[in-house]
């Protein structure tokens, strides 16, 4: 150690700023700076293997979100979404293998109308003699293309009436010579066109509810706001000339594979960014399980993989959710696509000889209550004292439950036990 090498320093009478040549001390030092290296490389060696299993879910993800952005249509990929949503919530509501007694009809329903917007009558179904699980998937898998379907049709309807007010609005602008020639402009001055909006006669584009001092002031503004509404609505009509299908269904498909690969991608991003938050918080954590004699880097790899396996189910979900939820010349709502608050983490261990959960075990023994009793229901614990404003010290029947070595709610400044408790 190094009070061996000081003493051994001293021994050999090396002064302060002396330059150390013993091979003796040579062949110490070396050895002790092998030992350092060595524990500082497993350490690195460690780290990385902790990065390893954060990285390769980062190709699954960036592979996937690669592939999305080079698809022009993902309505496929959305349709097999869609429909491993149905057969999730088919199983949590309807297990394999159990008596039609035992399914969750009503559940089933809510969770669907929750996330497609439909109202099914699952509880009619499960009625039906010989109905199975799976024959309640198929029927609820035609029930959301059917509406998948008439949401697009409604879509391209939609398109369809502000392609008309496009070309409504185009040709009032057309038939106006003046602000024709103002807005076609190379170089089109926008304080003008506000002015030339202002103090026009034409009522169909004439810009009121302004005094003509607030008009000369706002002008510009008046004119940008006028330049980006024709702008706009020049590039809308020159997209859907040039869309082959111009029918509601054509158009609504159009719109719709625009729709769907803006909210996988947002949807993804989201949930990938909270899963490497999450994967942080776990892995400052981890290391804790060696305490209970398990191996932290296997538990991180365990518990990493049953994340990334919720990360991909609530993809599906809320991508799912977004778009059967639109309605027709909306935007999507985005805090759907926003990860919602994840719950407190909780930690279990079961116990091999007893099959027990120990974590929920103290949890019950902290809360006063059973450990195997919903935790809505357990037991709260005993309070050893009220509160301080239902106290009255001339009356004991208000004290409740006081601990020995508490001092007496009656005021005489002694312990509990040598005051009114030593007779209790």
């Amino acid at each position: 150690g190094s009070e061996r090498m000081d003493g051994m320093l001293q021994n050999f009478g090396l002064k302060e700023h002396e330059a150390i040549t013993h091979p003796w001390i040579n062949k110490a030092l070396e050895k002790a700076q092998k030992k350092l290296e060595a524990r500082n490389f497993d350490i690195r060696k460690q780290i990385l293997k902790y990065d390893d299993v954060m990285n390769d879910q980062r190709k699954v993800i960036f592979d996937h979100r690669k592939e999305i952005m080079a698809e022009e249509d993902v309505s496929e990929t959305v349709k097999d979404l869609r429909h491993q949503v149905v057969g999730d919530l088919v199983a949590k509501y309807i297990p394999e293998k159990a008596y039609a007694e035992q399914w969750d009809a009503i559940g089933l329903a809510e969770a669907v109308e929750e996330t497609f917007g439909l109202k099914v009558p699952i509880s009619e179904w499960a009625e039906e003699e010989g109905i199975a699980d799976e024959e309640i998937k198929e029927r609820l898998i035609a029930e959301v293309d059917a509406k998948a379907d008439k949401l697009q049709q409604d879509v391209g309807e939609d398109v369809l009436q502000n392609y008309q007010g496009a070309r409504g609005f185009l040709s009032v602008v057309a038939d106006d010579s003046g602000l024709k020639t103002l807005v076609d402009d190379a170089d089109p001055k926008l304080a003008e066109i506000g002015r030339y909006l202002f103090n026009t006669p034409n009522p169909a584009i004439r810009v009121t509810g302004m005094s003509a001092e607030q008009a000369s002031q706002q002008a510009w503004q008046i004119g940008d706001q006028f330049m980006h509404q024709y702008m706009e609505a020049k590039g809308f009509i020159d997209l859907i000339e040039r869309t082959p299908d111009r029918s509601a269904l054509g158009l609504g498909a159009l719109r719709l594979r625009e729709i769907e690969k803006m909210v996988l991608l947002q949807t993804l991003d989201h949930l990938w960014r909270e899963h490497l938050v999450t994967l942080e918080h776990l892995r400052q954590v981890i290391g804790f399980r060696a305490y209970g004699q398990r191996d932290p880097l296997n538990e991180y790899k365990s518990e990493a993989f049953t994340l990334f396996q919720s990360m991909l189910a609530r993809l599906r979900e809320n991508t799912t959710r977004v778009l059967m939820t639109l309605k027709p010349g909306e935007e999507p709502d985005e805090e759907l696509m926003q990860p919602h608050e994840l719950p407190p983490m909780e930690a279990h261990h079961i116990d091999p000889m007893t099959g027990m959960d120990e974590f929920a075990l103290a949890d019950a023994a902290i809360e006063g209550g059973n450990a195997l009793a919903p935790r809505g229901e357990r037991k709260q614990p005993v309070q050893s004292r009220r509160a301080s404003g239902d106290v009255d010290p001339n009356d004991p029947a208000t004290w409740g439950k006081v601990s020995r070595n508490a001092p007496c709610p009656c005021g005489s400044g002694k312990k509990y036990k040598h005051c009114h408790g030593k007779h209790a």
